[in-house]
């Protein structure tokens, strides 16, 4: 029993790290190509961008994680019916959340890019990252979503496949439309918001083939399904937005005392800390 306990939980283990560090990917290589191709000042644009980033994901990982122990729960009962519907109303509190997050942001994005710590110096890098990123903060929500859901369906290699495709996507689009269309910052925000799509579509084509387990249904919202949700993924959600937050408060800081260049240095430092984090995540994430 228990060397089927540890075989399981290796079979869960291995491939969520290996997702959550390609998760981690995206923020590095977005800094990589910026720093080569557009140079500090573009690099320090993406970071002051990351603490957002940060708290769209975290909503992402409250709404995911919430609902993977109540799936996982009906699923171990044989009640798919039941399985399903909370599935469903997930997907459906994933859009609307993100759709409440993006819509005003994207109206009020001068006072967050201020907010966020952008001098005027970096301000409309800040907004030309940002502002793309928020127009696709559906795909990020629903993707994590998804990606969590065929995890509980029983396929978690497939999950770390399509990340794996997400990541090349990334890298092979932030080199084109840095390098060879010059788009700038605006170029690798579209590039990870491609590369978010990809996985999103690929993760709906399954959940509507004969493959999947889980299905989407018609359903009755119920407030304590939505309430369980939250009550489940808020530790999650939590230890995302704890990195964000530290960097919303260093980048502040640093950026009075020790401007753009001091910056510059502590966006490294910062990558180095989101990819721990996130493997920390996926640890916790192979234990549910």
């Amino acid at each position: 029993m228990k060397k089927t306990l540890v075989k399981t939980y290796l079979r869960y283990l291995l491939p969520t790290i290996a997702t959550m560090i390609l998760y981690s990917t995206y923020t590095m290589v977005d800094g990589i190509f910026v720093g080569q191709g557009v140079g500090a000042t573009g690099i320090t644009a993406v970071n002051i961008s990351m603490p957002y980033v940060n708290f769209i994901f975290a909503i992402s990982i409250l709404i995911s994680i919430g609902s993977l122990n109540l799936v996982t729960y009906q699923l171990g009962k044989g009640d798919k019916k039941k399985a399903d519907e909370i599935f469903s109303i997930a997907f459906a509190i994933s859009l609307i959340a993100s759709l409440v997050i993006a819509i005003p942001s994207l109206i009020f994005i001068d006072k967050l890019v201020i907010f966020l710590g952008a001098s005027p110096e970096v301000k409309t890098l800040v907004i030309d990252y940002l502002s793309v990123i928020l127009i696709l903060a559906p795909f990020y929500v629903v993707a994590y979503l998804f990606e969590i859901m065929v995890k509980a369906d029983g396929r978690p290699f497939l999950a770390t496949g399509f990340m794996a495709l997400s990541a090349l996507t990334n890298i092979v689009l932030d080199y084109i439309f840095i390098f060879k269309f010059n788009m700038g910052v605006r170029g690798a925000a579209i590039a990870t918001g491609i590369a978010q799509l990809l996985p999103a579509l690929a993760y709906l084509a399954y959940f509507v083939s004969p493959l999947s387990r889980l299905k989407f249904r018609i359903f009755t919202f119920k407030a304590y399904i939505a309430k369980e949700i939250i009550s489940y993924g808020l530790p999650g959600a939590l230890n995302e937005l704890s990195p964000g937050f530290i960097t919303l408060l260093f980048n502040n800081v640093i950026g009075r005392l020790y401007g753009i260049r001091g910056l510059d240095a502590y966006t490294i430092m910062s990558y180095v800390m989101v990819f721990v984090v996130n493997i920390i995540i996926g640890i916790n994430q192979a234990s549910l």
